[in-house]
């Protein structure tokens, strides 16, 4: 008979440590207020932080003993993906926590409901607010296929908005049955989804990324008439229709629809994946003509802003990276519009010769300084900008908004939840959020905590911040 070395009894096979975490018990931090929700692994509680009740966030928390041992790489790479992603219209990850018992992840709360439960309240969706959420919906997915992650569980369940305000942002969440791909329309064999949404090309155990956009084109038929296309009772019945792509436009809910918004569906739900449009596609296609693509200009105040940007230390840099997830969307709207007419390639990235060529429109700027600054830029140094790094980048020009998330990143890097950052709590932190910061960066960061004895208080963090390393103040 084998003994159980182990607390709370747990005999179960899975390993101790999966996620990340700062050793710190998640009592300490977040209270866990109310169930709100369930994904492929663990369910989703409303949480608050303890030190401050109106901070608002979301935690999956997953039973070890509930997840069997040929389902750990799925959680992890869950947890991977949602470090990876980096989109408006994707949910945000924070960081990681693990006990003996349970794996939480800390995301952002969205108290907007889900898309589900707009479209069942008023049956379907006018074409002009299906326009606007589809867009969305496409430049979240074209991030994700331009990062090489497929998602295959798209539904109405798994977009929610952000807010109830009228500015509300879409999002997609739940990551569980995501999955990695080495190289475009690689094959993937596990049947995985929820049917009324799934390709047929799924059911047969043979796949790429183009499997998402058929449940995309499930979702825009059913937010136009508030139908599933390849509905019935019969299960066997269902399984026919989506493997002959056997729909209609027929009914009464249809009348008002525009032949354009159909042409859209008829070229996103076709049986063979090679003829069907991709997401890139499918944002060029003429249905989109309307939402007008913002050609929003580079301006003085921001370039100036990138260039205060590049003469911060390291650590004020990777603050400002924290900070961005921390600032309420509705405040960056003007500078999430320039950043996306920046994205020629609607993939959620900015190509760095393209934001050069929006920088030397500004007039005779020094080339060596912007190489310089494209390069303090680029966080993966791969000739991309990510959203959040360049919205880090661009804060400096919003004082104002920097300062409601300021205690927030203070909290979050002072992961030893002592009040004040340290070495070690900086080092915890990174590794819980999934920032890959080298040896090397880390001791340019330490160089600022060394500089204030050795920890940061807030008062320091507050300084730091709004200082460049000429010492000057912004």
């Amino acid at each position: 008979m084998g003994a159980c070395l182990a607390n709370n009894n747990d005999c179960s096979p899975f390993p101790k440590a999966i996620a990340q975490s700062n050793g710190l018990p998640i009592e300490q931090v977040y209270k866990l207020t109310k169930k709100i929700g369930g994904g492929a692994f663990g369910t989703v509680w409303l949480a608050q932080r303890k030190d401050n009740s109106k901070c608002k966030f979301a935690i999956k928390k997953i039973n070890k003993k509930e997840v069997q041992e040929t389902e750990i790489n799925l959680l992890r790479r869950e947890i991977d993906i949602l470090k990876e992603v980096d989109h408006p219209n994707i949910i945000k990850f924070y960081e990681t926590y693990e006990d003996s018992n349970f794996i939480y992840i800390v995301m952002e709360y969205c108290s907007g409901g889900e898309l589900f439960t707009k479209i069942t309240s008023q049956g379907y969706l006018h074409e002009n607010e299906a326009k606007l959420y589809m867009n969305k919906m496409l430049m979240a997915v074209s991030h994700l296929h331009s990062l090489k992650i497929v998602h295959r569980d798209l539904k109405t369940e798994n977009f929610i908005f952000d807010s109830k305000c009228a500015s509300k942002e879409l999002k997609l969440v739940d990551f569980g049955l995501s999955n990695k791909f080495s190289r475009n329309f690689e094959q993937m064999h596990s049947q995985v989804g929820t049917i009324y949404y799934v390709a047929p090309e799924v059911l047969k155990g043979n796949y790429n990324n183009k499997c998402d956009l058929w449940s995309l084109g499930v979702l825009m038929f059913t937010m136009l008439s508030g139908d599933l296309p390849f509905y019935d009772e019969s299960l066997p019945e269902v399984y026919r229709k989506l493997n002959s792509g056997l729909y209609s436009f027929s009914s009464k809910n249809w009348e008002s629809v525009s032949g354009t918004a159909k042409d859209l569906i008829s070229n996103l739900l076709v049986v063979n994946p090679e003829d069907r449009f991709s997401a890139i596609d499918a944002l060029s296609h003429e249905w989109f003509n309307s939402l007008q693509r913002c050609e929003s200009l580079m301006t003085a105040s921001i370039y100036e802003s990138f260039k205060n940007f590049r003469r911060h230390s390291m650590f004020q840099r990777e603050a400002l990276r924290v900070m961005v997830k921390h600032v309420p969307e509705e405040k960056l709207e003007k500078l999430k519009k320039l950043f996306f007419s920046l994205d020629k390639s609607r993939s959620g990235l900015v190509k760095t010769e393209d934001l050069i060529k929006s920088m030397k429109k500004l007039g005779n700027l020094n080339e060596k300084e912007i190489a310089d600054v494209i390069s303090s830029m680029e966080s993966n140094q791969n000739g991309m900008i990510y959203y959040s790094d360049f919205i880090s980048a661009a804060l400096l020009a919003k004082k104002e908004i920097m300062e409601e998330a300021l205690w927030l990143t203070f909290k979050q890097l002072d992961a030893d939840n002592k009040g004040c950052i340290t070495e070690s709590s900086l080092k915890k932190s990174f590794e819980c959020m999934g920032r890959n910061i080298t040896d090397e960066q880390i001791q340019d960061i330490i160089v600022t905590v060394n500089e204030t004895g050795g920890l940061i208080t807030y008062d320091d963090f507050k300084e730091i911040i709004f200082r460049t390393t000429e010492g000057q103040s912004l």
